[in-house]
């Protein structure tokens, strides 16, 4: 089935998520259209499954590596992690690349994500954003538990929406209670944390909302290094 074939990829740190996000779309496409568990999907949906694993078994192996200090510690002239969030009415997701300068240069590499399909219950796009806003903010609180232990990045969150990024930085203005409360414990979560803007062709979370194809990912410089811009030197 669909679901097995989506849950069968052992990804624990969403390197993939942006390969998987449109099988996650077509089963709850088959959620909605009230199919029994073991019916028989529809000529659309089977031809959507049959290209996806020949895209897939085309574009071969990936090859992704997992060593994200390529500098020694004490080289380090800064270290950070640099967060992105997207949100489309089909899915909303959360990337987190950390970012290493020494005088021999500037690594970027992809460290984990997380991707959502949007909820049954239609939502607003700027709600959708604020939920992967709520995403990327607990997938930092939780890496920040783990790195903390061995180097003390700075972290920098971001957006391609204005509107979101408006409900969480405005602290002194008070909105509807679904956005209140998301808002207050995505502070809550990052703390002082300094929120940007990007925009939408440069930010890597959009691949995880809209989801792309095996060749796309394997070629995809924006999803496993981050945008242009993010590995420039500071002085650059």
């Amino acid at each position: 089935g669909v679901l097995s074939l989506a849950a069968k990829n052992y990804d624990p740190l969403g390197l993939l998520s942006t390969l998987l996000t449109p099988l996650k779309v077509a089963f709850q496409n088959i959620c909605k259209g009230g199919g029994s568990w073991d019916a028989t999907v529809d000529a659309e949906v089977e031809s959507f499954v049959r290209k996806w694993l020949l895209q897939l078994e085309e574009a071969g192996g990936f090859c992704i590596p997992r060593y994200c200090l390529s500098f020694p510690k004490q080289e380090l002239s800064s270290c950070q992690l640099i967060e992105f969030c997207d949100a489309s009415c089909a899915a909303y997701g959360a990337s987190v690349y950390v970012r290493t300068e020494s005088s021999k240069g500037v690594n970027v590499s992809l460290l984990a994500s997380k991707t959502k399909v949007a909820p049954l219950k239609e939502m607003s796009v700027p709600r959708l954003e604020l939920m992967g806003m709520l995403v990327l903010a607990m997938l930092v609180s939780s890496i920040m538990k783990v790195v903390s232990s061995w180097v003390d990045p700075s972290v920098h969150l971001f957006s391609d929406s204005m509107t979101a990024l408006y409900w969480v930085k405005r602290k002194n203005k008070r909105y509807k209670q679904w956005v209140e409360r998301r808002a207050d414990t995505i502070r809550s979560l990052v703390g002082n944390s300094v929120w940007g803007h990007v925009q939408g062709n440069e930010n890597p979370a959009d691949l995880q909302s809209r989801g792309v194809t095996p060749q796309e990912l394997r070629c995809s410089t924006l999803w496993f290094q981050g945008p242009e811009w993010l590995r420039r030197p500071r002085s650059a």
